[in-house]
């Protein structure tokens, strides 16, 4: 079982997309464990754009087409603190998957 989005940005078990999701946050300085929605209860900052992506449930999420691009560059930017070649793959998917739904004024879509 698994799961896939729109614009090729990721196919994989749900495992995989919560372990880059974890890494991803860990990139940016969050300790994903803490947070609101992943056991903990800080509460999130909405001035980071990564907040769309890491809000989102695995089994069933989008983001705008208008957050595309905010989100692409937010992960570009942290692309070179990650550190294993699958993260770093599955961030180019996603950059390259959201750049385009931004261009096409589409959402992406994961479920």
């Amino acid at each position: 079982m698994g799961m896939s989005s729109s614009y090729d940005c990721f196919s994989g078990p749900y495992s995989r997309f919560h372990k880059f999701r974890t890494k991803l946050a860990k990139a940016a300085g969050i300790q994903l464990e803490k947070m609101d929605g992943y056991g903990g209860k800080k509460v999130w900052k909405y001035t980071d754009p990564l907040t769309t992506f890491m809000l989102l449930p695995d089994w069933d999420g989008f983001i705008d087409w208008d957050d595309c691009w905010l989100v692409a560059k937010r992960i570009e930017q942290l692309l070179p603190k990650l550190k294993d070649a699958e993260s770093k793959e599955i961030a180019n998917d996603f950059i390259k998957g959201l750049m385009q739904a931004h261009k096409d004024r589409s959402c992406v879509r994961w479920g």
